[in-house]
């Protein structure tokens, strides 16, 4: 559905009305910034139930090493209409709405340290990501967005893994002749009941095929340069500032066992 042309105007103008370093803290909590899986997965399990001939036709993905995946059971079938379902929405919503605001920070001046700043602020990073958050902000003012995913993208797991340690779950499985980490989507799904549509959006620009799968494109060197282009660096910008908006506390072992 297109949005009316006043409503996106009003949108804009309430960050218009404040400092860059305010803005950047709306942005951590904007409700517009957010895909709310519980609520997608509603509209796909309506779609099913209008469409009464989507479950004999079952969706196939093809991804990007070449391979494809086809689900089996009618839950795979609905998570992957699900993450196609918010992968739409994320590129149609985020690119007008996230990549605009960012175009209007910068023309008023975003800096490297407004970046930090508002990053900093939160006890999910520690000051052993500083390097790589620098580097990596100075690429995406650079509009550099290939070398920002390249930096960012395995320090978000780097941060993903510690957050789950804080909680007192390990992401380290020891085995009888080794030890490995956890997959990563194992780890994000730890996390997933402190601020579920955060880790959700995570684990579909990180991990999921159906959705961008970024750290297998980049582990495994999947994508041409063009596929990181500035909707995706401005998506993970969000994700970055999204992940500061948070506080995370250690919690005993005991406790912090995801629902």
């Amino acid at each position: 559905a297109e949005v009316p042309g006043d409503e996106v105007e009003r949108y804009f103008a309430e960050y218009e009305r404040h400092s860059i370093e305010k803005c950047l803290q709306i942005m951590s909590i904007d409700p517009q910034l957010r895909i709310d899986p519980d609520s997608l997965l509603a509209q796909v399990k309506e779609m099913e139930g209008k469409f009464i001939f989507w479950a004999l036709f079952s969706p196939v993905l093809l991804t990007g090493d070449g391979t494809s995946y086809r689900p089996v059971s009618e839950e795979e079938q609905r998570n992957l209409r699900l993450s196609e379902h918010a992968k739409l929405q994320m590129s149609a919503r985020w690119q007008l709405l996230s990549g605009e605001l960012f175009e209007r920070l910068r023309a008023r001046g975003l800096t490297l340290d407004h970046l930090l700043g508002q990053v900093l602020s939160s006890n999910v990073f520690d000051v052993s990501d500083r390097p790589f958050l620098e580097r990596g902000m100075r690429f995406w003012l650079e509009r550099d967005y290939l070398s920002f995913a390249h930096v960012i993208v395995p320090r978000l797991e780097r941060i993903v893994r510690r957050l789950c340690r804080r909680l007192g779950r390990p992401t380290l499985s020891f085995q009888p002749d080794r030890s490995q980490q956890i997959q990563l989507e194992s780890a994000l799904a730890i996390l997933e009941p402190l601020e579920k549509a955060t880790f959700y959006e995570l684990r579909l620009f990180l991990v999921d095929p159906a959705g961008y799968a970024l750290r297998h494109a980049i582990a495994h060197s999947l994508e041409e340069a063009d596929a990181y282009n500035q909707f995706v660096g401005d998506t993970l910008l969000v994700q970055v500032v999204r992940l500061s908006g948070l506080t995370v506390s250690a919690t005993p072992p005991a406790a912090s066992r995801p629902r």
